[in-house]
């Protein structure tokens, strides 16, 4: 009765969300943040890279991307090799195996299945035929959503399962719980067994970061009156409780890396901004680069975004711009 209580009101104060350019075992209760599953996956940078799009993952001193087509190469950008000629998000590397759905991020209208080949590009396997629209991969498990709504199958193609019936174009999974944003406007968790739903927050899109306890999230609205910006909230807290760290904009696509936060800025108009950066604390807000900058996914020192002019990459101080050929 509590969580439908939540719902209720949370439909009822959020109207309008921000539907995002992807549209990307721990303790029990809601005491329970990061978390370990035993699997080797995922690392709080992997994981908001996904809820991003993923587009970029990294491996030892290997990154995987996409550039119109797969490509793997050394960190410093030596050793290029295409291993697809494919667009291909949401881009997993576990063990000898690249996870991957088949689209280009941003697309809106979901990604062509579930495919895994291994990192020398050979041995390509289709896992899921049916489109989906977002996915992670985590040890032996697939996480999807799709129109059927949030399920899991295991990395061999078998043991499908359907977690939850929500819609959702966007989620990450943080230990033994896949956060999203509800069709309500409520942002909530559910383990990946399909038990403990609980509603953490009112208010809140598909772009969700998990760090420790902390859940960080954008709200988006046209209306002049609306509270828009990034916003923070502690999984023990009450459920209406939550930190504003930046109110000038909101953002459309967000991603945290150490104490930053990064994230493309947009108006009520929808006008891209640039990609800022800003503590999570709110304070030392920086613009590194004006205009659009989607899918922004981080490695090492770098980060990396879409425009409509391809993949670009810069520091994280701002400097070193250049274009991902």
């Amino acid at each position: 009765m509590k969580n439908l209580f939540k719902k209720f009101i949370a439909g009822a104060i959020i109207s309008t969300l921000l539907l995002t350019c992807f549209t990307a075992c721990g303790g029990e209760g809601k005491n329970s943040g990061n978390g370990g599953n035993g699997s080797g996956k995922s690392s709080e940078n992997s994981n908001n890279n996904l809820i991003n799009g993923g587009i970029l993952e990294t491996q030892g001193d290997w990154i995987y991307y996409n550039n119109s087509g797969l490509y793997k190469a050394k960190s410093d950008g030596t050793n290029k090799q295409q291993l697809s000629s494919e667009n291909n998000c949401y881009i997993s590397v576990v063990g000898d195996w690249i996870y991957f759905s088949k689209g280009n991020p941003g697309s809106g209208n979901g990604y062509k299945g579930i495919h895994k080949m291994k990192t020398d590009g050979t041995d390509e396997q289709e896992i899921y035929s049916n489109n989906i629209w977002a996915m992670h991969t985590s040890g032996d498990w697939i996480y999807f959503s799709d129109q059927d709504g949030i399920n899991k199958i295991k990395t061999d193609g078998t043991s499908k399962e359907t977690i939850n019936n929500t819609k959702v174009r966007g989620f990450t999974v943080v230990g033994n719980w896949i956060y999203y944003g509800s069709q309500s406007g409520a942002i909530e968790r559910i383990k990946a067994d399909g038990t403990g739903e609980e509603s953490i927050s009112a208010g809140g899109t598909n772009i969700i970061n998990v760090v420790g306890d902390w859940v960080y999230f954008s709200v988006y609205s046209t209306s002049a009156d609306a509270e828009n910006g990034i916003f923070k909230t502690n999984i023990k807290s009450d459920y209406f409780d939550k930190e504003i760290i930046y109110n000038n904009s909101a953002a459309s696509t967000m991603n945290i890396s150490g104490d930053w936060i990064y994230f493309l800025a947009v108006d009520r108009l929808g006008k891209y901004l640039g990609l800022y950066k800003i503590k999570i604390d709110g304070t030392e807000e920086q613009e590194l680069t004006a205009g659009q900058a989607s899918n922004i996914q981080i490695a090492g020192d770098w980060i990396y975004y879409t425009t409509n002019d391809g993949l670009f990459k810069i520091k994280s101080d701002g400097t070193g711009k250049m274009r991902v050929e």
